[in-house]
């Protein structure tokens, strides 16, 4: 209760707030208020639940006015508390396992509000977006806070890989070498980001032919060269399922 009890500094920001402004907001007094539980609070579990706590009490006393968003004060709290503590507007995309009904193999950020997923082995396109730049910043910088090694993102070295725990790898190309729609640099930092989580348990041969990765033609063609001791030749470009594929066969 005296963690939660701490009165802080009015937030100082117009009485019509947007969610970003609150977002920026809160974020700078939990920075100055609340640096020990705020700190390590994305990958930690009890921390995190504690921050939301925190967040949400200051959201209710700072009496912030959504009234222009259209929408209910839970659908923006979660939203707020994703995006101080989480990964707003991929949390679930992240969050996604294995045990799910379908899995979210990969997510490819090409710019703020072009954001598409590898689910089941199949590419879709989704409707998720940062709502600004400076949100998918923010989000670049939580994932270099989360790796496991000291990551340097800038203009000259504009090229980072890490990894978040054993399972998942991330890419992430910033400006000048990442580029708005492919085409021109923006004005803005750019950034594309490339999260592929390894699946622990092994694809079968069965799933490849019933996810159309693989025809019963193909799957009696490898089996047989595997058989009678004949090479192979595997291409394909990242992510297309040359190790899925083979691991199923070796397995």
């Amino acid at each position: 209760d005296q963690l939660y009890s701490t009165k802080v500094d009015s937030l100082a920001i117009s009485k019509k707030s947007s969610i970003t402004d609150a977002i920026n907001a809160i974020r700078k007094i939990l920075s100055s208020n609340y640096a020990e539980e705020f700190h390590g609070s994305h990958s930690d579990i009890e921390k995190k639940k504690n921050m939301e706590v925190i967040i949400k009490k200051l959201i209710k006393e700072e009496n912030f006015d959504f009234s222009d968003t259209g929408r209910n004060l839970e659908s923006i709290m979660k939203e707020i508390v994703e995006g101080i503590i989480g990964f707003y507007p991929i949390e679930d995309f992240l969050m996604n396992t294995e045990n799910d009904e379908t899995f979210i193999e990969e997510i490819r950020i090409d710019s703020r509000n072009d954001i598409s997923i590898l689910e089941n082995g199949r590419s879709k396109k989704t409707d998720r977006e940062f709502k600004t730049s400076a949100d998918l910043k923010n989000f670049v910088d939580k994932l270099l806070r989360m790796a496991d090694q000291e990551v340097a993102l800038n203009q000259s070295s504009p090229y980072a890989r890490l990894r978040l725990g054993t399972t998942t790898r991330v890419s992430i190309m910033a400006s000048p070498i990442a580029k708005d729609d492919y085409r021109v640099a923006s004005r803005d930092s750019v950034y594309q980001v490339v999260i592929r989580k390894q699946r622990t348990k092994p694809f079968t041969r069965d799933y490849l032919i019933k996810s159309g990765s693989i025809n019963e033609y193909g799957d009696k063609l490898v089996e047989t060269t595997i058989r009678y001791g004949i090479s192979q030749l595997w291409v394909g470009g990242t992510g297309t399922g040359k190790t899925a594929m083979m691991s199923a066969f070796t397995n």
